[in-house]
């Protein structure tokens, strides 16, 4: 065995390499940085927000559309029921107009005084209104142009009320004027003119007329609200006196008259007169 030791021989150093450009230029530059992303959670709010308006939207649309539909319901039923009120007044309007020739049944007063129970009663066409006494009987004659009413009482006490050209057309006794009584007619003077019939019967009265005048007779009030001949209408009230009796030539003597309960009636009458 050969006890020499192995020399260990020492190993030549490569040789120093190069670098390429390329490798040189790639170390010498830096290396990138990653950024950094910070991320933010926006979206979500934003969402919730849409679907909270969306929400309230729809809420305050459904309200809407429902009080709709209840106004338009309580409408249609309101129009229903105003149509059968309507229906019910025309019917009963019907049934309490009384035809012209027929006796009517006025309102009955609710005066105190001396017009207590009495009843009260408006002409058609000149909207005169007046009371009379419940005892007496009311009929009317009225037509398209001129009121027409006659008034009976106790006694074969008879009393015409009247507006319009023809009725106040009448022919006027040629006796002379007894009694200019002095009354009142829609707050204005007037007389109830007591005419004998003629001059013979001197002392009695034949018939009795509402007059502006105490000197003529036939100075009878104009009307206010009759256009039919307008220029000719007047109001026209008597009381004749020449079917009461069978004294001849059918008068009353003048201290019956200005006794007579139905005459002292038929003065409060007119004086009740008003439009």
């Amino acid at each position: 065995m050969d006890n020499r030791q192995d020399i260990i021989k020492p190993q030549p150093n490569p040789p120093a390499q190069t670098p390429s450009p390329a490798a040189t230029t790639a170390s010498a530059m830096p290396t990138p940085t990653k950024p950094t992303v910070v991320k933010t959670h926006t979206r979500k709010p934003i969402f919730a927000t849409i679907v909270v308006i969306i929400l309230f939207l729809g809420g305050v649309y459904g309200t809407y559309y429902w009080q709709h539909q209840k106004v338009t319901e309580l409408t249609t039923q309101v129009s229903t029921l105003q149509l059968q009120v309507n229906g019910l007044e025309q019917a009963k309007a019907k049934q309490s107009t009384p035809a012209n020739t027929s006796t009517t049944s006025p309102t009955t007063s609710t005066s105190t005084g001396v017009y207590a129970g009495w009843e009260t009663y408006t002409l058609k066409q000149e909207k005169l209104t007046f009371k009379y006494p419940s005892t007496w009987k009311l009929k009317d004659m009225t037509d398209s142009d001129n009121d027409d009413e006659i008034l009976t009482g106790p006694n074969n006490f008879s009393m015409i009320v009247g507006a319009g050209a023809a009725v106040s057309a009448v022919n006027i006794p040629s006796g002379p004027i007894e009694l200019a009584d002095p009354l009142t007619f829609n707050t204005k003077t007037a007389y109830f003119d007591a005419l004998s019939s003629t001059t013979s019967t001197s002392g009695n009265v034949y018939e009795v007329f509402l007059s502006q005048s105490k000197t003529e007779a036939n100075d009878f009030f104009p009307t206010k609200n009759i256009s039919f001949n307008a220029s000719n209408s007047r109001i026209l009230v008597s009381i004749n006196y020449w079917g009461s009796n069978t004294n001849s030539p059918n008068t009353e003597p003048l201290s019956y008259v200005e006794g007579d309960a139905n005459y002292k009636d038929a003065k409060l009458v007119v004086s009740s007169m008003a439009y």
